[in-house]
């Protein structure tokens, strides 16, 4: 889907709605440098398993996070950075 940044993305949104036990193991980080919407974009991902590399995704021109993890009951990656 991504490769090392070399695919620049521009929505999240409800990208991966729905998709109940999704396991990310991509090791690489999307280049989300003109994302500005991630509404939703984990809703309904009732077993969310990675991206281990989430806390450094850079988020920096994302505007909208709605609901981004919603109903996501099994999710337990830092997101701090």
């Amino acid at each position: 889907m991504w490769s090392s940044g070399v695919v620049r993305l521009s929505s999240m949104q409800a990208a991966f709605y729905g998709c109940s036990n999704l396991n990310i193991s991509a090791t690489d980080v999307p280049n989300l440098s003109a994302v500005t919407n991630m509404l939703l974009m984990f809703l309904s991902c009732t077993n969310l398993n990675g991206p281990s590399n989430i806390d450094v995704w850079n988020t920096a021109a994302v505007t909208n996070m709605g609901g981004m993890f919603g109903s996501t009951t099994s999710f337990n990656q830092s997101i701090g950075s």
